[in-house]
């Protein structure tokens, strides 16, 4: 059986076309999808009918760190109440999330403390083209 590898740096992100850089130790990005893909209603006698939702709208959070040079970006996006679109690509395997509509739902909670802490920039997307795939075999 062929060795497969993961590695974040793998992983490519866009906001607008900018690079997503600067994440927070931990998840970097999380994808999360408003709906199920279906709902099922069971009548009287146990007969099971299905039904497909189409709602492709999710949450795309971005954990970026407290000193990273995106949160002013970022923030540029909320204060100027921009849509724009968001990509996130798995450059070693075949997952890919694409969504052409998204703006800053959420800022992030503020702390301070001993250390610096981490921001996390929800965005909301009225689409979210998607790919679960795997990775690709390594070739060393």
């Amino acid at each position: 059986m062929p060795v497969k590898t993961y590695n974040l740096k793998d992983v490519i992100a866009s906001v607008s076309g900018v690079p997503v850089e600067g994440g927070a130790d931990g998840d970097k990005i999380k994808i999360e999808f408003a709906s199920e893909r279906f709902t099922k209603q069971v009548g009287a006698d146990g007969e099971v009918t299905r039904s497909e939702q189409n709602n492709n709208t999710g949450k795309i959070t971005f954990s970026l760190m407290y000193g990273s040079d995106l949160n002013d970006y970022f923030d540029s996006l909320r204060v100027s109440k921009l849509v724009v679109p968001i990509l996130v690509r798995d450059t070693r395997g075949r997952s890919n999330y694409f969504s052409p509509s998204s703006w800053i739902e959420k800022e992030p909670d503020e702390t301070f403390g001993k250390d610096a802490g981490n921001r996390d920039w929800v965005f909301d997307c009225a689409d979210i083209d998607r790919t679960h795939g795997g990775l690709t075999p390594s070739l060393t």
